[in-house]
């Protein structure tokens, strides 16, 4: 699924405003988001096909899957632009360099 089908996707579900109706203040926490996407790429930096999802911070959603990343095994990147390729140019700016 290409990031601009997993997005319309997560907008018509549903799923984006059960996260962000759910999730904690931004003003007071970590990331500062109400919804983020979480790609996982610590196995293999090399491997491209990496799983992604929709996130916030949040002590547990009815219906959602949660799991803890621990401090120091993450990071904060932005895109630059509102395209599907937008998270492509940031991770691959990011883990290439």
């Amino acid at each position: 699924m290409e990031f601009a089908d997993f997005w319309n996707k997560c907008n018509t579900d549903g799923t984006a405003e059960k996260l962000q109706t759910n999730s904690s203040n931004p003003n007071e926490n970590i990331t500062h988001s109400r919804i983020m996407g979480v790609s996982r790429v610590e196995n293999d930096h090399n491997n491209r096909a990496f799983d992604f999802w929709t996130a916030a911070e949040a002590v547990g959603i009815d219906g959602c899957d949660s799991f803890e990343i621990v401090g120091g095994e993450w990071t904060i990147f932005e895109g630059d632009g509102d395209d599907s390729m937008a998270l492509i140019r940031a991770e691959m700016e990011t883990f290439m360099n």
